[in-house]
């Protein structure tokens, strides 16, 4: 059975360094950051953003690498496992499958809670889950950064011919 121990979609970091330890690995800023912590063979990272979790992801620490990537035919989690860990962090509603993947596993596909707060990815590279508000948000904040970057490049050539004047 897998430890309650990892990670929680909306726990703070004070929360998560109690369940895991120190994490090995910190990338980022106080304000935005990646923690990579490792368990009982499980590598966990969370995505915190002022210093809450808003993306967790679970992967085994052994896998096959072939090519250069991830092997689907490596270890994985198993369907009860995967369960745990969805469990873990649905909050008080419960997952729902929205696509099933056809070259996965039984359990592999796409995941959102039936309140529409979370959304999780099941695959045999591991599990990833996000909140969905903030990943709608920074979903947003790139098209609109690459909607601006695409306007700066045509305005860039001569500003006096698309300035509107």
């Amino acid at each position: 059975m897998l430890s309650t121990a990892f990670g929680r979609i909306g726990a703070n970091v004070e929360k998560c360094h109690e369940r895991y330890g120190q994490p090995w690995d910190v990338m980022g800023t106080k304000d935005v950051s990646l923690e990579s912590y490792g368990q009982g063979g499980i590598q966990t990272v969370c995505r915190f953003v002022d210093g809450v979790c808003v993306a967790v992801a679970y992967n085994l620490k052994t896998f096959t690498i072939v090519n250069d990537s991830i092997s689907p035919t490596g270890p994985r989690f198993d369907a009860k496992q995967i369960s745990q860990l969805l469990n873990l962090n649905r909050g008080t509603s419960e997952w729902i499958i929205e696509t099933s993947n056809p070259r996965g596993g039984p359990v592999d596909g796409t995941y959102v809670t039936k309140d529409q707060t979370k959304r999780a990815s099941v695959s045999f590279a591991g599990i990833r889950i996000e909140d969905i508000a903030w990943s709608n948000s920074e979903r947003a904040k790139v098209e609109s950064d690459k909607l601006q970057h695409a306007v700066d490049a045509i305005t860039s050539e001569d500003p006096k011919d698309h300035s509107g004047e």
